[in-house]
């Protein structure tokens, strides 16, 4: 196990930040951590950075528990954090090139490490630019070279796209899919479904400095009772034909406004058909027809009452 987090409680005078949370990270993965703002990520990625002290509860990383002289483990970790980390007096090279030479001392692999990373991160033609003259996406992009320069074993991002451009967004995707592609483990801190959504092969999820779910994307959907959710063009609808929409068989919820109907099924077949047919029983025109399977602000909304974005 690369991390392994056991009954971590972090309090703040009355407030507790983290609540008894486990989690267990293994190698090779991307583990997405997901939660709004006030869950305790950021609590937790301090903590597990020895940034923060912790109540109760134990964090192991490779088995060892993070002292301030564990250089061996140190030397094996990445970070890249939300906040800007760079230094505004050194050019895009001279940044990369100093964090590496904190983790190695040879001159010359400093050089090959530092080219191989820009290379890696299209970032050739900014070379000589300093920070203030970057895009945010090229900043972003900057920041995560930093981060990786020094090729550690176990990777943690911290919301590493928000605010980037299409771009570099796709760009520090596909680099995030092939670092773990060639065995990089990898913690991502982030509260855009989409991003955990797409990168992410383990998830979990923080209420309130709870763990509320973990596993994979499909087994966190297959945690609730919702099957898909079926949206139509109905240029009229009558309250009362609404009414007998909600109680079709596996109808859980239907909402009828603008001339959209939106109906959330419950897993079964036919849920469609069964909907079509007393539409076109009841000569009810319709238009445009779009299917979509829970997504995981459908979990997080059916276990805690409230969607993930508010």
């Amino acid at each position: 196990m690369v991390i392994e987090v056991k009954n971590l409680v972090k309090r703040y005078d009355k407030i507790i930040a983290l609540d008894y949370l486990e989690l267990k990270v293994k190698e090779g993965q991307i583990h997405g951590i997901l939660g709004p703002a006030g869950s305790g990520k950021t609590t937790l990625l301090e903590c597990i950075l020895g940034l923060k002290k912790y109540d109760k509860g134990s964090i192991l990383l490779w088995d060892k528990k993070l002292e301030k002289d564990s250089y061996d483990i140190k030397r094996n970790i990445g970070v890249v954090l939300a906040e800007e980390a760079v230094f505004e007096e050194l050019t895009l090279y001279e940044n990369i090139s100093y964090f590496c030479s904190l983790y190695e001392t040879d001159k010359q692999k400093v050089k090959e490490l530092t080219r191989e990373t820009i290379e890696f991160l299209g970032l050739e033609d900014f070379v000589r630019l300093y920070p203030k003259k970057l895009s945010q996406g090229l900043l972003k992009r900057l920041q995560f070279a930093c981060g990786i320069v020094h090729k550690p074993t176990l990777l943690i991002l911290d919301e590493p796209i928000d605010g980037t451009d299409p771009h570099s967004r796709k760009k520090l995707a596909d680099c995030i899919i092939e670092l773990k592609n060639r065995g990089t483990t990898i913690l991502y801190f982030s509260q855009n479904i989409d991003e955990i959504e797409q990168l992410c092969t383990e998830i979990t999820m923080l209420e309130k400095g709870r763990v509320i779910a973990q596993g994979t994307k499909e087994e966190l959907k297959n945690m609730i009772s919702l099957g898909e959710k079926i949206t139509l063009e109905v240029y009229s609808l009558l309250e009362s034909q609404l009414q007998i929409i909600r109680e079709l068989p596996n109808v859980s919820g239907a909402e009828y406004d603008n001339q959209m109907l939106v109906v959330k099924a419950k897993k079964g077949r036919n849920n469609l058909v069964m909907l079509l047919d007393y539409l076109q029983e009841q000569k009810i025109p319709f238009g445009r027809i779009i299917t979509e399977m829970p997504t995981l602000d459908d979990v997080y909304l059916e276990i805690t009452g409230k969607e993930l974005k508010d």
